[in-house]
């Protein structure tokens, strides 16, 4: 594990040069500083692999990453994965943190990109509120290899007007 620097990292700066307003929530043990990200890198990062049970034979599929789904299709065929990327925050937690969503053959090979979603520090704290971008991107159980996923046409924020609220979409 990354060992904590003997001296702290500079100066802890916090500013908003953009003039981007958002409300925020007051969340419990959030990363602190550049050390805790490299934690969160450390324990967080896996590595896939496939098996073939007969021989034992073990194939490395993508690269190391922050892994937080890993789903394959009910036909096998497809892998839909998710993971974090940095750059993390200090002032959400990790399920706000940039994201990126794909569709892999079973080889590991990229078949389309899903979603790529930035940071959501933004995310209005009125209740349904939620993500802008694809959100819920799931295999439906009753096909091969069919995905589902839903977006808001209000921007994640039910202060807006907008009919539909939500779209769901199909991958076949």
């Amino acid at each position: 594990a990354p060992q904590r620097p003997g001296l702290p990292f500079g100066p802890k700066v916090q500013d908003n040069s953009t003039g981007r307003k958002s409300q925020n929530r007051t969340y419990p043990d959030l990363l602190r500083d550049e050390h805790d990200a490299a934690l969160f890198d450390h324990f967080g990062t896996s590595r896939l692999v496939r098996v073939d049970v007969e021989s034992g034979a073990v194939d490395q599929v993508g690269e190391p990453r922050v892994y937080i789904d890993v789903d394959p299709s009910p036909d096998g065929r497809f892998i839909l994965i998710s993971w974090l990327e940095r750059p993390y925050s200090y002032t959400v937690p990790c399920g706000r943190f940039p994201r990126r969503t794909q569709l892999w053959d079973r080889n590991g090979k990229l078949v389309r990109e899903m979603a790529a979603l930035p940071l959501a520090d933004d995310i209005p704290i009125a209740f349904n509120s939620c993500r802008k971008g694809p959100r819920g991107v799931s295999w439906r159980d009753d096909k091969p290899a069919e995905l589902s996923w839903i977006e808001a046409q209000d921007g994640g924020d039910p202060a807006v007007e907008a009919s539909p609220r939500d779209v769901i979409y199909l991958l076949q």
